[in-house]
């Protein structure tokens, strides 16, 4: 069995004393290979300290779905989870100091999720059209998103930091 993987890298820099240690977590996709078909994906994380792997890889996401690794910043990681290959799913964010994963969406219908500090967008694709979906990692869950574009005229890429 082979493994086809993606990848995202988070560098968290923490100061110990006078001494500074760079801490990055490497989060990735595991596609397992059965008698060439790619299985589903599984995300999980590998802390690095010093340019070396530390402990054994931490599972975030290894259920009987497939689970798309979108995007990573700071405390969070955010991902598709989606009944087959190819196909759209709910949004999962997920917080590496707790281990704890939350459900963004319940619609089944959403790709392409981003993060950045404390945003999370992603795409809807409705019937009337794809709409651009915001929301604050700061309001709690329930969550409260906001649609900021699209349907008409429908959304087809989006992507969130600083400038």
């Amino acid at each position: 069995m082979g493994m086809l993987t993606g990848f995202a890298i988070i560098a968290l820099s923490k100061i110990y004393g006078s001494q500074r240690c760079l801490l990055s977590i490497i989060v990735y996709t595991e596609y397992p290979i059965v008698n060439g078909v790619a299985g589903n994906a599984s995300i999980y994380y590998q802390r690095v300290v010093n340019g070396q792997p530390t402990g054994s890889p931490v599972v975030v996401a290894d259920s009987s779905q497939n689970q798309y690794l979108d995007d990573a910043s700071g405390d969070y990681i955010v991902f598709t989870l989606a009944p087959s290959l190819g196909a759209h799913g709910d949004i999962v964010l997920y917080q590496i100091s707790t281990n704890a994963s939350h459900v963004l969406t319940g619609t089944g219908i959403c790709i392409s999720p981003h993060i950045y500090g404390n945003y999370v967008v992603w795409l809807e694709q409705r019937a009337a059209g794809t709409q651009l979906v915001f929301y604050d990692i700061t309001t709690g869950f329930p969550v409260q998103d906001a649609v900021i574009a699209g349907r008409v005229p429908p959304i087809r890429d989006a992507a969130i930091g600083s400038r």
